[in-house]
């Protein structure tokens, strides 16, 4: 397992990494018809938006490769704009199945790296039903803050939106 900040060149491995999780993780909130809107140069251009909020001191990108060095999940951790809440950041990632114990590692490191850019309390939110993503952040001590009943609706009916956080300090 290998962690690397992502680059323009990466844009095509990128898009074949977002376009098979969404495939293979139904719990995500993003769509198969929400993927092939997507392409290589509007790809390298979210690269080079997280790339300069990184640069700014305002987020954290990193890519997990697998042993062949494929993209197997990235996460990101971006700082809240408002002057009361600049201590808080959003953690957020996303992993193929089956490397959950990557994504545990690549939540201590995006906490890590938030710690040392002034970041004290990071908040993860998603559908309730995305055990895989609640899993990791539970055991790496997230704690559940809160419930938003009925936040998603799906043709299939209602789903919860559920806020976990963790202080950092």
């Amino acid at each position: 397992m290998e962690f690397k900040q992502p680059s323009s060149q990466d844009a095509v491995a990128l898009l074949a990494f977002f376009s098979q999780l969404v495939e293979r993780d139904p719990e995500r909130v993003e769509r198969p018809t929400d993927v092939r809107l997507l392409n290589p140069d509007k790809e390298a251009i979210w690269i080079g938006k997280l790339l300069e909020k990184e640069a700014a001191g305002e987020a954290i990108v990193l890519c997990v490769l697998n042993k062949a060095s494929v993209i197997v999940g990235l996460g990101e951790v971006e700082r809240r704009p408002r002057w009361i809440e600049r201590h808080v950041a959003e953690i957020r990632f996303g992993l193929l199945p089956d490397y959950a114990e990557e994504g545990r590692e690549l939540v201590r490191l995006l906490e890590t790296r938030a710690k040392a850019i002034g970041i004290e309390c990071l908040y993860y939110f998603h559908l309730a039903t995305q055990s895989q993503g609640i899993a990791v952040v539970k055991t790496c001590g997230f704690e559940l803050a809160g419930t938003l009943p009925g936040y998603y609706k799906r043709e299939s009916g209602y789903v919860d939106r559920v806020f976990y956080t963790k202080n950092i300090t």
